[in-house]
């Protein structure tokens, strides 16, 4: 199914530069119109934007197949979390359409059988302008990921109005006007969707992040779509801070690359969590005794994994709700570091707790997503490089912790979105510790007491953090570098 879209992001300046200020996002996604105006994956890029947007430091409203009466209700929620300091953002994916030079995102709702019946019963974007506007704060962003198949019956009109005088604007195309803008294969992601979420957090500026979104969709399409864009923008915005490597042997003294800001209930707090592809790799390696051999591991399912690993803030909340016996920080220091002195039998009494009180699936990682979600696609030792010098900028290891644990997130992500997957402290994983050769291993059991380690810690020397090193645990032990992130079922 061809799927065509005209995405367009709108950053509405003010007179002074960006400075950094909270975040919000509003995210929308719609599939579920009427035959024939059904769509494939709206929903899909919605959920895999809202993650990156999550880690790049955003709280995220996130409303999917949505009617005109839960639009109105989203918008006047995120128009109540709108502050002069804050970044808006509003994302939309789905049917949007223009009539009489007008812009309207289409709910799942709408009357289609005319022009006026579709006006009253969608939302026009001016009202989303009118609202950022009225806030009066720093910087807002508008992405309409909308397809331009006009849904109206007897219109031949495709697409969305232009902005043609983007005074004071960063607009940005997911195609060129005109141009098909293609969906992506069914329970997938559109080209221009994966592109932007593998982008959005590199580091870079928003004009170099969307330079590269083009070339990326240019070059997956084969030369069908290429998006366009047009700035007016002053000053660089980054979805999340940059990091150079310059000044490697100082790279801890950075600031953080981007701020942890949990989703908070009344009695339980919300993970971070990044949305992980299925697929395969080579897991081990045949150069080490405890990793070898090398074998390939699939992984069938896609899943969430949280960006950081479980903080003492969140851990606090179940030990006082519960009266489980309180982890110990050793005067390191609680908060937003990571847990540590817990046992595989605390986490997973934790990992209970959160799924009751959230009324979602939570668990452990297993060793074989471990290792996946820390090579990220790479084939390098470290999952980023094989050039021990970079660890500086990723981890926090012997040659840079200064003996102790550090705040989650004050390193760069992994190319997955992902903090502190090496050193800080090891993580705890829901795997028996057994040979790759041996025939429990090969037979999947998993019964044993003694857990899989991975990831080193704050004082591991720099080999110990090759991402296909293992060590043990029993379910019992405690130290005072062991913790663990948790796992979301899709």
């Amino acid at each position: 199914m061809i799927r065509l879209l005209l995405s367009v992001i709108l950053i509405f300046i003010s007179t002074s530069l960006y400075a950094s200020s909270q975040r919000i996002a509003l995210v929308i996604g719609n599939n579920n119109y009427p035959t024939p105006n059904n769509l494939y994956n709206p929903v899909n890029d919605t959920l895999l934007i809202s993650q990156r947007l999550k880690t790049a430091g955003f709280k995220v409203i996130l409303i999917n197949n949505a009617t005109k009466q839960e639009t109105d209700s989203a918008l006047k929620r995120f128009q109540q979390e709108l502050t002069p300091e804050t970044t808006g953002l509003f994302y939309f994916a789905g049917h949007g359409v223009e009539i009489d030079a007008t812009n309207y995102l289409v709910p799942i709702n709408a009357n289609f059988q005319n022009e006026d019946m579709l006006k009253t019963t969608s939302l026009d974007i001016s009202k989303v302008v009118r609202i950022f506007k009225e806030s009066s704060n720093r910087l807002n962003i508008i992405i309409l990921d909308a397809c331009r198949d006009n849904p109206l019956r007897n219109n031949t009109k495709k697409g969305l109005a232009p902005f043609v005088s983007p005074q004071g604007l960063f607009v940005a195309y997911s195609a060129q006007a005109g141009e098909k803008a293609l969906d992506g294969p069914k329970d997938g992601n559109s080209p221009f969707a994966k592109s932007l979420a593998e982008n959005i957090l590199s580091g870079k500026d928003i004009e170099a992040t969307f330079k590269q979104t083009r070339i990326d969709v240019y070059n997956r399409t084969k030369a069908k779509q290429r998006p366009s864009t047009y700035s007016e923008i002053l000053a660089p915005f980054y979805f999340v801070k940059k990091v150079t490597t310059r000044g490697l042997k100082r790279a801890h003294t950075l600031k953080r690359t981007t701020s942890v800001n949990f989703i908070r209930h009344k009695r339980y707090i919300e993970p971070q969590l990044v949305l992980i592809k299925a697929g395969k790799y080579i897991k081990g390696n045949n150069d080490d005794f405890e990793s070898a051999p090398e074998h390939e591991v699939v992984i069938q399912k896609e899943f969430y994994v949280g960006a950081y690993e479980v903080s003492f803030e969140e851990y606090d909340m179940f030990t006082t709700s519960t009266g489980w016996i309180e982890a110990e920080d050793n005067g390191w220091g609680r908060g937003k570091h990571p847990v540590i002195n817990i046992s595989y039998i605390d986490a997973s009494a934790y990992i209970k707790w959160l799924s009751k009180k959230s009324k979602k699936h939570y668990r452990l990682l297993t060793e074989n997503e471990w290792e996946y979600i820390a090579r990220a696609g790479s084939n390098t030792i470290y999952g980023f490089s094989d050039d021990e010098a970079e660890l500086e900028l990723y981890a926090w290891y012997k040659n840079n912790s200064n003996h102790h644990p550090h705040k989650i997130g004050t390193k760069k992500a992994n190319k997955f979105g992902l903090y502190d997957i090496l050193g800080n402290v090891a993580e705890i994983t829901d795997s028996s510790f057994y040979a790759y050769d041996s025939t429990e291993y090969l037979n999947g059991d998993n019964n044993s007491d003694i857990k899989v380690l991975r990831g080193g810690t704050y004082y591991s020397e720099y080999d110990v953090l090759e991402v296909y090193k293992r060590q043990e645990i029993s379910e019992s032990s405690k130290t005072k570098s062991t913790g663990f992130r948790v796992v979301l079922e899709k």
